[in-house]
């Protein structure tokens, strides 16, 4: 593992005990990576796993690397595969919510440069928790070849 993906996990940890209202880490997150775009794409799909120890909302994704990142999960209709975009993503308490090809997933979107495998992309989520109050945490994603 390289050391500047160490460094992501490390700040990814360090900015959630910052930002937690208590002692605890109220959230996981886990393998984030996003596939590897060909020449000319513009969109690209992104993978997570989150564990939260608190009910959360996940509100927004950001990333310096694309004009927009959206939630979406697949879904099968008339025999047909479609992204639905979602306003915000659910996570109970004690619950491991998994993003993954061909099911829930985040599209990085409007990319400033192609993503090749090896790479790292930059992430923030921003979580609603309960009170209302908001919980951002940065992640480095692995970049995968499709």
């Amino acid at each position: 593992m390289s050391s500047l993906r160490l460094f992501g996990i490390a700040v990814v940890f360090l900015l959630t005990a910052c930002s937690s209202q208590d002692d605890e880490v109220p959230i996981r997150i886990a393998d984030p990576w996003v596939r590897a775009t060909v020449a000319g794409q513009t969109t690209a799909a992104g993978y997570v796993e989150f564990h939260s120890k608190k009910p959360m909302r996940l509100i927004k994704v950001t990333s310096p690397q694309a004009g927009a990142v959206r939630i979406h999960r697949a879904v099968h209709q008339n025999d047909v595969m479609r992204m639905e975009e979602l306003a915000a993503l659910e996570i109970p308490a004690n619950e491991t919510i998994t993003l993954a090809p061909s099911g829930l997933h985040f599209m990085l979107t409007n990319l400033k440069s192609p993503l090749a495998a090896g790479d790292e992309a930059t992430l923030s989520f921003t979580f609603e928790l309960a009170d209302k109050s908001t919980l951002q945490v940065n992640a480095l994603a692995e970049v995968r070849a499709p």
